[in-house]
């Protein structure tokens, strides 16, 4: 029946071994490459993390500057006020 087909048998063994190799390496790769896909994911949600912590804290001090600041201005406005007031009043 092989005769019929004149294939050699010794190289088809041999192409379908490494068939078979070059897809078990194929499948072993793609396991390694979800794996380092998950953990890049988690060490690029870290530094997000990070980064946003550090970017809050930053805008907490602007804001607390900016409450500082307008606080004085308010209350130098106030003096003012208060001076206006009484040029007004001893007039």
């Amino acid at each position: 029946m092989f005769d019929k087909l004149r294939m050699p048998l010794g190289s088809m063994v041999v192409d379908i071994g490494l068939v078979l190799t070059l897809a078990f390496i194929a499948g072993q790769m793609t396991n390694r490459f979800e794996s380092m896909d998950a953990r890049l994911s988690t060490v690029e949600g870290r530094a997000l993390a990070e980064r946003l912590s550090e970017r809050t804290a930053i805008l907490e001090q602007r804001a607390g500057q900016y409450d500082r600041d307008r606080s004085e201005i308010l209350d130098a406005l106030h003096r003012i006020e208060a001076k206006l007031e009484e040029k007004a009043d001893k007039r």
